[in-house]
C-alpha cells in the first residue's frame, strides 16, 4: 500500500510539473502541495497517503493512460470479437505486416482462427512520424485481403469493401468485421 502510494505521488508530481493537465485537457486542483512531497520521510508519507487515497485514486484515474488494450477489451465486453482467435503481440507484427517494434510502440491484434474473417487490429505507433507508415501498410494489407477474397468468398469480400483504415492521435486500426461501424464507433469514443 505504501509502495503503490509513493509510486501514484511521484506520477501525480510528474504530471503536475509537466503542467498539471489529465487526459481531458482540464486544469486538475491537488490540495496539496507537491513540492513538500519530496520532503516527507516515510512515516510522513503513509500517513498523507492513508490521508488523501480517495484524492490520489481519483486524480490517478483522470491521467491513465490509454492503450491499445483497453480498446480491445471494450470491444470484447460489446461482444464484437469473433468466437474463436488468436491474439497477435507485438514480436509477431513483423512476420504479419512488416512493422517491427522501432514502428510499433504497443498493439492489441485479434484475429479470427479461421484465419480470412475477422481481424481487429488496433496499433499505437512509435511517434507521429511513424502513423503515416503504418497506416499505408495497413490500406496495402487491406487491398491484399480483398484480393484474395474477390473470387474466394462474396460474403467476405462485401465485408471488405466497407472496412478503412482509421487514424486518431499516434493510434491506427483496421476492423475487418461485420460490426466494423459499432467497433469503430467505439474506437472513436477514445479520442
Amino acid at each position: 500500500m505504501i509502495f503503490s502510494g509513493f509510486a501514484l505521488i511521484f506520477s501525480i508530481a510528474a504530471c503536475s510539473k509537466s503542467g498539471g493537465k489529465n487526459n481531458d485537457n482540464t486544469d486538475e486542483t491537488l490540495p496539496f502541495d507537491v513540492d513538500e512531497l519530496a520532503t516527507m520521510n516515510s512515516e510522513e508519507m503513509s500517513s498523507f497517503v492513508e490521508e488523501n487515497s480517495s484524492v490520489l485514486e481519483s486524480f490517478s484515474e483522470a491521467n491513465k493512460v490509454l492503450t491499445p488494450q483497453d480498446i480491445m477489451d471494450d470491444i470484447d465486453k460489446n461482444g464484437y470479437l469473433p468466437d474463436e482467435y488468436i491474439t497477435l503481440k507485438r514480436a509477431d507484427l513483423l512476420d504479419y505486416f512488416g512493422l517491427g517494434a522501432d514502428v510499433v510502440r504497443d498493439c492489441a491484434v485479434v484475429m479470427d482462427s479461421s484465419g480470412y474473417k475477422d481481424e481487429i487490429i488496433i496499433l499505437k505507433a512509435t511517434a507521429d512520424f511513424n502513423v503515416d507508415s503504418i497506416k499505408e501498410t495497413l490500406e496495402n494489407y487491406l487491398e491484399g485481403k480483398k484480393e484474395e477474397m474477390r473470387d474466394y468468398d462474396a460474403t467476405q469480400y462485401a465485408i471488405l469493401e466497407k472496412c478503412s483504415v482509421t487514424v486518431k492521435d499516434d493510434y491506427v486500426a483496421l476492423f475487418i468485421s461485420e460490426h466494423q461501424k459499432e467497433i469503430n464507433k467505439i474506437f472513436d469514443s477514445y479520442f
